[in-house]
């Protein structure tokens, strides 16, 4: 029974008191809170502490924005959403949020247990969890495509994935069905998409989110876009935690189970900072994509003969992140971070062999590219098999550069060789239960050692270049992987795949299960 994932120590009436006991009487609106940290910032203030209580956002974000110095203390306040808003940090610079808790409300999934299965076994009948929306209504506030994932009878052991009925949102208001093979009653089936963010800095350094409880991601859940990076992310925690799920204790008054999954994408995301991450003591659990990722973006250069200006066409649209209703935050393009200065290195498809470097002298983002200009970026982009759809016209950018480059017709990545998340760090953090990869690797001079690597439904710890989403950079080196335990998941020795334009790799002392 769903009493599996509730604490049946503690009785509803201790998480009731505990909710009235968080309130704060004379805490301030989410409003006025967002005024007093804007105030407090542009103050020069050092700190700001946040009077303890429960905030509800709702689809606003808590937004901090062009801070410096500054150090808010949540005091352990909870931070309610609605799905697409979070806690947004833009153009920061040491800047520390800490001690607080991100939830949704309502939440940012459903979920239910399998009440039948019929004989065939690969078509069943699933009841929605009390207090979770009915699988129309959360299609109508989510966003995005479902995705569908199954739980064993135990709700702590991954078993697979589901299908969901076409152009059928559910049977009831209270059930829906779902689809696979090896259903069984009493399963659960948790049904979530892939919209907006959790907890995000955009274009920020030096920053740091320490000892922060999300307990749950609508998106990517901890995510860096930009900027000049080396972000701490100190003992931040992804995953379910003991007893009911607070939120909707104190809203309905009664026993809500937590939300099965923790994150509906991967449980923290680096993309195209200058200097990578460091994650200390994180635990992230739950994952719907992979624990992490940290990457660049390669650009699609298109043809040129013997030209000082080169053309780019920046492929990932990270506005999915930052796109909360009535948000300004706009788009996010790697592209945009970089600068006069910066080097360009061109790299052949597939090989990633290098073709030719030149120093940026000025990087324009073209607001209104020919036809001419479009049509060679639609077809560089089919030429390297990119897998982002995004509007070609509003992703080129025109780079002058101190020497000539030639492009041949059959096209080149382009890597801004200063934009590579180099030196990030994972270490001493709890991974568990992912529906995809142990994680995604791209730093150079980096290291992942003296974690925990729980479940994972696809074996894979890999440090390479990605051509299909242009994830890059297209060279890596120098990569430490050392003394971490795989020996309580199902990943055997071999888990951890090194591309060939990886070198320097150092794997040692890892642990992994008996043979």
């Amino acid at each position: 029974s769903e009493m599996c994932i509730r604490d049946r120590a503690k009785p509803l009436w201790f998480w009731l008191l505990l909710q009235l006991l968080q309130r704060s009487p004379g805490a301030p609106s989410p409003q006025q809170l967002l005024a007093e940290i804007s105030t407090a910032a542009h103050a020069g203030s050092p700190s700001f502490t946040v009077p303890s209580g429960v905030y509800r956002f709702n689809s606003s974000a808590l937004l901090v924005q062009g801070a410096s110095d500054l150090t808010i203390e949540g005091s352990g306040s909870v931070f309610l959403f609605h799905v697409g808003a979070g806690v947004l940090l833009r153009d920061c610079q040491r800047v520390t949020i800490r001690n607080a808790t991100i939830a949704y409300d309502p939440p940012a999934g459903t979920q239910g247990q399998v009440t039948s299965v019929d004989p065939t076994g690969t078509s069943a009948t699933v009841r929605v969890s009390a207090g979770f929306p009915s699988l129309k209504d959360f299609a109508q506030y989510g966003g995005g495509a479902m995705i569908c994932y199954r739980w064993a009878v135990d709700a702590a052991t991954l078993v697979g994935g589901c299908g969901l009925p076409t152009g059928s949102p559910g049977i009831s208001t209270d059930e829906f069905e779902i689809s696979g093979t090896e259903l069984k009653v009493g399963q659960f089936a948790s049904v979530y998409n892939r919209h907006g963010f959790t907890l995000d800095l955009v274009n920020c350094s030096h920053c740091t989110a320490s000892q922060l409880e999300i307990l749950s991601g609508s998106f990517m859940t901890v995510t860096e876009f930009g900027g000049e990076g080396a972000n701490l992310y100190d003992r931040v925690t992804v995953a379910r935690q003991p007893g009911p799920y607070s939120p909707l204790v104190q809203r309905l008054g009664t026993a809500v189970p937590q939300p099965l999954m923790s994150s509906n994408a991967d449980s923290f995301h680096s993309y195209a900072v200058r200097q990578g991450p460091m994650l200390r003591g994180c635990r992230f659990h739950n994952a719907g994509d992979d624990f992490f990722n940290v990457h660049n973006e390669l650009s699609v250069a298109l043809p040129s003969n013997h030209s000082a200006v080169l053309y780019l066409v920046d492929t990932h649209i990270a506005a999915g992140f930052v796109d909360a209703p009535g948000a300004v935050y706009g788009f996010v393009n790697s592209l945009d971070f970089a600068r006069a200065g910066d080097t360009v290195g061109l790299y052949q498809y597939n090989s990633f062999d290098p073709l030719s470097t030149a120093q940026i002298l000025q990087i324009q983002h073209l607001a209104n590219p020919s036809q001419q200009l479009i049509d060679l970026a639609g077809a560089a982009l089919k030429s390297s098999q990119s897998m982002p759809q995004i509007n070609i016209s509003s992703h080129i950018y025109q780079l002058t550069l101190s020497t000539s480059v030639t492009v041949s017709p059959g096209g080149a990545f382009g890597d801004v060789l200063e934009i590579r998340g180099d030196g990030a760090m994972v270490t001493e953090c709890d991974f568990r239960a992912t529906t995809c990869n142990l994680g995604r690797w791209k730093s150079s001079d980096s290291t992942i050692s003296k974690n925990q690597f729980g479940q994972a439904m696809m074996c894979n710890l890999e440090v390479t270049a990605l051509m299909n989403w242009q994830e890059g950079p297209a060279s890596i080196a120098n990569v430490t992987i050392q003394a971490n335990d795989f020996a309580s998941g199902s990943c055997p020795n071999g888990s951890i795949h090194v591309g060939s334009m990886a070198r320097q790799v150092n794997i040692e002392g890892n642990i992994w299960p008996a043979p």
